[in-house]
């Protein structure tokens, strides 16, 4: 006897659907997109600022 015909309406008998999304961002720099900068300074006060000279003394340090 199938599940069928003991008159269960499982959802064995419905079709079912799976949907699935990803997302991939990649970023190359020195400093991080605009968008995570500014959230630095939530976690830390000045954080963007101190990352911003980090950068920029590795700039300068690169150029010598």
């Amino acid at each position: 006897m199938s599940i069928k015909d003991a008159g269960d309406e499982s959802a064995l008998d419905k079709p079912t659907s799976v949907a699935m999304m990803a997302s991939h961002q990649t970023h190359i720099g020195p400093l991080p997109p605009a968008d995570e900068f500014v959230r630095y300074n939530d976690g830390c006060p000045d954080a963007a600022d101190r990352i911003l000279s980090m950068a920029e003394q590795a700039l300068a340090v690169s150029n010598e």
